[in-house]
């Protein structure tokens, strides 16, 4: 059954046991048993990280956050995620003129096979990748490219009218993304003067691995579960789009390794944990 769980003795099995339900369960066990609080908590849902991230953008614009604590309760194994990189996804598509294959000699692709310019723009795309990896950093490593997803064509010997290449660029915070922006925009426009560019999702990076808030945090998951890493995420959470003035953390129950997996699973004893630690950071930090 994909919309129902399947609960054993040790575990919760299901779509999104671990990322998120299961934290989220967690989180409103916490509230529920705690009654009256001293303090305001809000508690933010959406349901679009995974594509347009249109509902945080709405939330940030109808709530003014500032001088708070936010959590998101991401799947994270008890660690504490502190920072994470920026992100900058993109389409680009490059057009031809459909013809038939034996006409596709060196000018002819150079000026009318879509997939031939495609491939000059990967090209410039390892470039860009070269130029990164010049730029590691001791938290994050290095900046990464990935390509996700290329269409184009309709068959071997006709000469392809139109490609598109869909690229993630995960960005570490010392980089301007929005220059960086730019920069992309420009180069491909240098290599082929039609090729169209389309921002997918431009995600937000951000640090607080200096706040006070991550020590005391820290000691009272050790406190309950034992231990607790603080590490400088590789994923990308929205949270970051609630950076801004204020303190951002991620922390879960669940591990990521499980995301997006058949037979997805999260540990009861975690969450059983968790409402105690999501209690104790409500009350006391």
């Amino acid at each position: 059954e994909p919309y129902k769980a399947l609960i054993t003795k040790n575990r919760a099995i299901g779509l999104g046991a671990s990322d998120m339900k299961g934290s989220i369960a967690s989180l409103i066990k916490a509230i529920g048993d705690l009654g009256t609080l001293e303090r305001d908590v809000l508690l933010m849902f959406t349901s679009d990280e995974e594509t347009t991230v249109a509902d945080i953008k709405k939330l940030k614009k109808k709530i003014k956050l500032n001088n708070c604590l936010i959590i998101a309760t991401e799947p994270t194994e008890g660690n504490i995620t502190v920072g994470q990189k920026g992100i900058i996804e993109i389409r680009v598509t490059t057009v031809g003129v459909s013809s038939h294959a034996s006409n596709a000699d060196l000018s002819e692709n150079k000026k009318n096979n879509a997939i031939y310019k495609m491939a000059l723009i990967m090209q410039k795309i390892k470039e860009q990748e070269l130029e990164l990896n010049k730029q590691a950093s001791k938290k994050y490593g290095f900046s990464t490219i990935n390509f996700g997803k290329i269409c184009g064509g309709s068959a071997v010997n006709v000469m392809s009218n139109k490609c598109s290449l869909e690229v993630s660029y995960r960005l570490n915070p010392s980089i301007d993304a929005d220059k960086y922006f730019s920069q992309i925009i420009s180069d491909f426009k240098k290599t082929d003067p039609t090729a169209k560019v389309e921002l997918l999702l431009r995600g937000l990076s951000f640090d607080s691995g200096d706040v006070d808030s991550v020590g005391m945090i820290k000691k009272i998951i050790e406190n309950v579960a034992g231990r607790a890493n603080i590490e400088y995420g590789k994923s990308w959470s929205e949270v970051a789009e609630l950076s801004r003035n204020n303190d951002c953390m991620i922390v879960g129950p669940g591990s990521p390794m499980q995301a997006h997996k058949a037979g997805e699973f999260i540990s009861i004893a975690k969450l059983n944990q968790f409402c105690q630690i999501y209690s104790d950071i409500i009350t006391n930090v």
